[in-house]
């Protein structure tokens, strides 16, 4: 009996996994089965839906742009706080707009705004329709990188050259209040003429129906006269 109690000890401290097993409570029952999976069934061919073929969606019209139109600077000023404009538009007509430090729509132009006003340049908010596409060095407009303001400074012209006036031509005769015709020259007194190089200024002749009422011609040797009648 010793030795088949012996031999047992033996064999369970040999293997201490079997002794463990020998008091599980599930030993004997089948292991658990694997977790489900679904699998989607793939149908028959026949049975599947064709895919509709891609079709080219047209890009969105591009919205049209209305032509640029473009301001010329002619001067500033300033009074206090308050500073005006004097512009030229587009349509070549002057006018003068007040600026109050705050963005300024430009009357008679929708979309044009005036954002700031210096000594010698002013910047304009153009509209999005109509954006600043072009500068125009000469004419002192320089659009900015996106196009929606255009920086606008005063361009001094050139100086103009003085015109010097032409000779006149002679002077036509004087002319009375009264009758609007010729008078003769006055009749020289205590005057020695000199002989050479002198020529006598041709005589004026009054035609009898060139006379106006009230006056009546008498003949002298320096010409035709009018005198009023008494």
């Amino acid at each position: 009996m010793k030795i088949i109690i012996s031999t047992l000890a033996v064999f369970l401290i040999s293997n201490p996994i079997f002794a463990f097993d020998l008091f599980n409570p599930d030993r004997g029952k089948p292991p658990s089965p694997p977790p489900y999976i679904f699998v989607r069934p793939q149908l028959p061919s026949h049975f599947q839906q064709p895919k509709p073929p891609m079709q080219n969606i047209p890009a969105p019209p591009k919205k049209e742009l209305l032509p640029q139109k473009d301001f010329t600077l002619l001067g500033t000023s300033r009074i206090g706080n308050k500073r005006s404009v004097i512009l030229r538009g587009p349509d070549q007509k002057e006018f003068l707009l007040r600026f109050n430090n705050k963005p300024t729509e430009i009357k008679g132009y929708e979309g044009y705004k005036i954002l700031k006003v210096e000594a010698r340049d002013i910047l304009i908010e153009y509209p999005e329709n109509a954006p600043c596409r072009k500068s125009n060095e000469k004419k002192g407009i320089i659009c900015s990188a996106d196009q929606k303001t255009a920086t606008v400074s005063l361009k001094r012209g050139k100086a103009i050259t003085p015109l010097v006036s032409a000779p006149s031509a002679a002077a036509p005769p004087p002319v009375t209040p009264r009758n609007h015709g010729p008078i003769a020259p006055p009749t020289p007194k205590g005057y020695n003429m000199p002989q050479e190089g002198y020529k006598m200024p041709p005589k004026t002749k009054i035609k009898p129906e060139n006379i106006p009422p009230g006056m009546r011609l008498i003949h002298t040797p320096f010409g035709d006269r009018l005198i009023p009648i008494k």
